[in-house]
């Protein structure tokens, strides 16, 4: 009985909550307008009067309805009505149009102020749009835009100067004088009625149909139809024009001219790719022609590859007079009459992909090792050096002020004084990395980093000190290669332990202690060719570096504990040989995790130079006493 009561309980209150959420959402909007309301500051779901301005959110403006002024802050989602007309002085309430937002018109909006944001357009805009236009749907209409329309389906009778619309697929009837991004429609007109007047008009890609490009008018990409041009045209492949006039202006990569009474600058196909013929004075030119250059033809023509590629060189030939390669990368070539149509296959010219990357050789002499790095092609020289780290594995000083001391485009000796030698080097500097190059160097090759491995003292090993000769010496080890020398005392050059006492130091003579800490001084001293200076990193393994300093050479000083002797078969490092080493050591093999302390020199018992089962086996023999011939027990 109680669980029917509370399901009962639970149905009431769901359907109370359901009647107050309905209440809420009833509530969200006032009453509708259906007479006059100057200033409307609430959410409305209708409006089916006048209201001269609305500062709130009308859902739906409904058919023979008017909204004066729509207000920045304001909003309208359908329009099926009229915004912005009145019958009286306007004065008073502001401009006529919208200045908020218009989610979609079905209706008339008489303009589209700054600010004012029309989503879609499926009714007519009689005024101008000085706002945004998302959408003029097909059947839809715009006077006037001067603000930014994404794209037109529909009709807009003038792109006027100032406007951007940035793609057309519908039809502008009057002209366009603003910027039209992609065309893909119909334009009656782009551009000015005569060469004097102001406006001008411009077309970024047409590939639709231009009836007419007038005066002051570009058309920066045709591959569409253009009926007459009296503008500027770049008439590409696909691209017609169908009577350039006498003021026109044609620069033809590849489309048809069909009446030429303007400028027609031919730029045919190179037949190779990545290049293009500019032809210039005294070359002939006709409609479709497909060769580089045509019989008859005498003149310069100028070969331009496209970026990042390059002509390398023109093939002599008996047909080109000259070829001239420009600071551009572009070249000259002067023909005489041609006897025949030439292409630039005939005459062997192709463009080739320039390298990402150029080789810059350094050579340094007797400086120190040479250099070569990959320098981007275009970077300026000192940069693409300064980029991969030239200036910092060198020993220069890197900064322009300084660094032109020590680079040249010769070797150094053949310079006749030093201020020669400076301004070739500063005009190096300042040139763009455009092919490999070769400089030459005055600098030293720094070592960045010392590697170096000191013998740790052993617990009970007896120091003696003949003659001011320790034996046994401390053992320094260097990296291969380490292009520096090293000597344990700057003095007497050779090696010797000390003790320290209140940063006094004392020659060690005598039993070397547990945990005692014991040091050695000593110079590196670079190769020739080489620097090492206050910022050489020293590594010492084994041991610590207490201080390291110096110019040309560093005076390092180093310090180690006495250890314990490794004892031969002592694996695990506690000092005695037991069962315990063979199972670390079987572990070890088994490639499993062994204690820290696992010792490899002493697991290694034969000194074969590898730990293998046969090592344990020879730890197990000895433990049960048999007898070996290793020192199982001993420290080695």
């Amino acid at each position: 009985m109680k669980k029917k009561a509370i399901k009962v309980l639970a149905v009431i209150l769901t359907i109370c909550v359901m009647i107050g959420a309905t209440s809420l959402c009833a509530s969200a909007y006032s009453s509708d307008i259906t007479g006059t309301v100057e200033f409307n500051g609430e959410s409305r779901l209708n409006n089916y009067g006048f209201v001269w301005q609305n500062q709130s959110s009308i859902v739906n403006n409904r058919e023979g309805a008017t909204i004066h002024n729509n207000q920045p802050q304001a909003k309208i989602t359908n329009n099926y009505g009229t915004v912005g007309s009145s019958t009286t002085s306007s004065r008073l309430y502001g401009s006529a149009g919208n200045e908020g937002t218009i989610d979609y018109n079905y209706g008339v909006l008489v303009s589209n102020l700054e600010g004012g944001n029309l989503y879609r357009n499926y009714g007519r805009i009689t005024g101008y749009n000085f706002g945004t236009i998302t959408d003029n749907q097909e059947g839809a209409y715009l006077f006037c835009n001067a603000g930014i329309m994404n794209e037109n389906y529909g009709t807009v009778e003038f792109n006027m100067r100032g406007g951007m619309l940035y793609s057309n697929l519908g039809l502008i009837t009057e002209a366009n004088t603003g910027t039209v991004g992609v065309n893909r429609g119909t334009i009656q007109r782009s551009g000015a009625t005569s060469a004097y007047a102001f406006d001008t008009g411009k077309v970024e890609e047409n590939y639709g149909t231009i009836v007419s490009n007038a005066y002051r008018s570009t058309v920066e990409k045709n591959a569409g139809t253009i009926t007459d041009n009296t503008g500027c045209v770049r008439n590409y492949t696909g691209g017609s024009v169908g009577n350039n006039a006498r003021d026109g202006v044609v620069y033809n990569y590849g489309g048809t001219v069909q009446r030429n009474e303007g400028k027609h600058y031919l730029q045919a196909d190179l037949k190779t790719a990545h290049a293009t013929v500019a032809y210039g004075e005294g070359f002939s030119s006709d409609n479709g022609v497909d060769c580089w250059l045509l019989e008859g033809a005498s003149g310069t023509a100028v070969i331009t590859p496209d970026e990042d590629y390059e002509i390398a060189s023109i093939p002599a030939d008996s047909r080109i007079t000259s070829a001239v390669k420009n600071n551009d990368g572009s070249w000259s070539v002067t023909v005489g009459e041609l006897s025949a149509n030439v292409s630039a296959d005939d005459l062997g010219i192709t463009a080739a992909p320039m390298p990402e990357y150029y080789t810059v050789s350094i050579i340094t002499g007797d400086h120190g090792e040479d250099l070569s790095v990959e320098a981007a092609r275009g970077t300026r020289f000192f940069d693409a050096l300064n980029n991969t780290g030239v200036f910092e594995t060198l020993d220069a000083m890197e900064t322009e002020d300084h660094i032109f001391r020590d680079l040249a485009t010769k070797p150094l000796t053949e310079f006749a004084d030093e201020e020669e030698y400076g301004d070739d080097a500063y005009a190096l500097l300042n040139t763009t990395v455009t092919s490999d190059m070769t400089v030459y160097a005055g600098f030293y090759t720094k070592i960045k980093k010392v590697n170096l491995t000191l013998d740790q003292p052993v617990i009970g090993t007896t120091v003696t000190l003949t003659d001011d000769i320790q034996t046994p010496a401390p053992v320094l080890i260097l990296e291969d290669e380490a292009h520096y020398s090293i000597y344990s005392d700057p003095e007497y050059q050779y090696s010797q332990w000390y003790t320290k006492d209140n940063d006094e130091y004392t020659a060690f003579e005598g039993t070397f202690e547990k945990g005692e800490t014991y040091y050695v001084d000593c110079l590196l001293v670079p190769d020739f060719g080489y620097w090492l200076d206050d910022n050489t990193v020293v590594n010492a393994i084994g041991a610590t570096v207490e201080e390291a300093s110096g110019r040309m050479s560093l005076s390092v000083s180093l310090s180690a504990q006495a250890v314990a002797p490794t004892i031969l078969g002592d694996a695990d490092g506690d000092g005695r040989v037991t069962a315990n080493d063979t199972t670390w050591i079987q572990r070890f093999l088994l490639q499993m995790k062994v204690c820290s302390s696992f010792d490899e020199s002493a697991a290694d018992v034969n000194n074969d130079g590898k730990i293998t089962v046969i090592d344990v086996t020879w730890i197990q023999r000895w433990l049960v006493g048999t007898a070996i011939p290793y020192p199982i027990g001993k420290a080695i």
